[in-house]
């Protein structure tokens, strides 16, 4: 069980702080910063970690790839670039998903769904296959 009580810390030391607790193998890239404040109001599980971890680091335009056994902790913008089909993985990393639409145009069905897109998230449309490429957090 672990408390977490920070107000304005730094995110990377919130990083090196969860990771040890989580005993998780990570790499932080120099653009990932930002602050956190975290308050839990009774001891954490363990298993409630990395979750907690994975929001962090989304509220702070971060996110937590997983190769292997090392964590590589970056910008979302650039963690687009090792997306994975959807299911592959527990992670909260980027997935892949291609999605055939029928009954709309892939116009209409991008415009429904990209307000639910995570900032870093992208949809690409496929008219002449009729299909939308979305790349997001599984979250």
């Amino acid at each position: 069980m672990i408390s977490l009580n920070f107000n304005r810390a730094d995110l990377v030391e919130i990083i090196h702080i969860i990771a040890q607790q989580l005993g998780l193998t990570y790499t932080i890239d120099p653009d990932v910063k930002g602050t956190v404040t975290i308050n839990s109001a009774q001891p954490l599980r363990s298993e409630d970690l990395l979750p907690i971890f994975h929001q962090i680091l989304r509220m702070n335009g971060a996110v937590a790839i997983k190769t292997g056994n090392l964590y590589r902790i970056m910008p979302i913008k650039e963690g687009k670039g090792l997306a994975r089909p959807v299911g592959q993985s527990q992670e909260d990393s980027f997935a892949l998903q291609i999605v055939p639409v029928r009954f709309f145009s892939v116009a209409e069905m991008k415009k429904v769904l990209t307000p639910f897109l995570q900032p870093g998230g992208e949809i690409i449309e496929n008219p002449r296959g009729n299909f939308l490429i979305i790349m997001d957090l599984p979250s």
